[in-house]
């Protein structure tokens, strides 16, 4: 469902309302791109992506996951192990000793700016167009190193 709130001058942000909402939230599927086109305009949260992959039951090559371009901060798990965390690109990770034969669930979570938060709550001249995207836009790609990974 959703709730729509009319305000009139003067009674916007808390004073909207006359007591706190409560609501529930559950999963739900968010595709690649910018969250504002998922309805997310105002968020400056996280989004959790998740993908099981099956790999062949023999030795798993050196793997690495490039997720393309990201707007805010990425992290990323394999099997629930922490893989690392990107702040800005390139937004590469080497996943070589954390997935392996058989079944695996990668996830990603990313953390978009304060941009699209501050712009709705305060709007300001330091938010500049562009800034108020978040997300994560991709190509997403997992693919294999023919090299040995250094050590």
């Amino acid at each position: 469902g959703a709730l729509r709130v009319r305000t009139r001058p003067g009674h916007e942000g808390g004073a909207a309302l006359a007591a706190p909402v409560r609501f529930t939230v559950g999963p739900g599927r968010v595709e690649l791109g910018d969250w504002e086109d998922a309805g997310l305009a105002e968020y400056s949260g996280g989004v959790r992506y998740r993908r099981r992959i099956d790999l062949p039951e023999r030795e798993v090559p050196p793997a690495t996951l490039d997720l393309g371009r990201v707007r805010g901060t990425a992290e990323v798990t394999v099997n629930g192990r922490p893989v690392g965390t990107r702040v800005c690109a390139p937004y590469r990770f080497d996943l070589t000793d954390a997935i392996r034969p058989g079944g695996n669930l990668i996830e990603i979570v990313v953390y978009g700016t304060l941009a699209p938060y501050l712009d709705a709550v305060s709007p300001t001249h330091f938010v500049f167009p562009g800034q108020r995207a978040s997300g994560l836009f991709g190509p997403v790609r997992l693919g294999t190193r023919d090299s040995p990974r250094p050590r």
